[in-house]
């Protein structure tokens, strides 16, 4: 199967745009399909989309937090980890 990433962003209302970018800039050039949440009290910010990326015939899913910090090249070490969950 290709690389298709499932991304969750499970956030609750807010978005730091710096975790944004550097997201985009680690999923530049993959294929990969973000699933939001918005508005959800814990865990249903996590459940509901993890949920819908799990309908869909993804290689890997990313959780990535509202407020994270993402080191440059960190998506490729995950992938070269060779797990399903990333």
């Amino acid at each position: 199967m290709k690389e298709n990433i499932g991304v969750i962003l499970p956030s609750r209302g807010m978005l730091f745009t710096e975790t944004l970018e550097e997201l985009l800039h680690e999923l530049a050039g993959r294929t990969y399909t973000i699933y939001w949440s918005h508005g959800n009290k814990l865990p249903a910010c996590f459940n509901k989309p993890v949920s819908r990326a799990l309908r869909q015939a993804h290689s890997h899913i990313l959780i990535v937090e509202e407020d994270m910090v993402l080191k440059d090249g960190i998506l490729q070490e995950l992938l070269d980890a060779d797990e399903d969950i990333i």
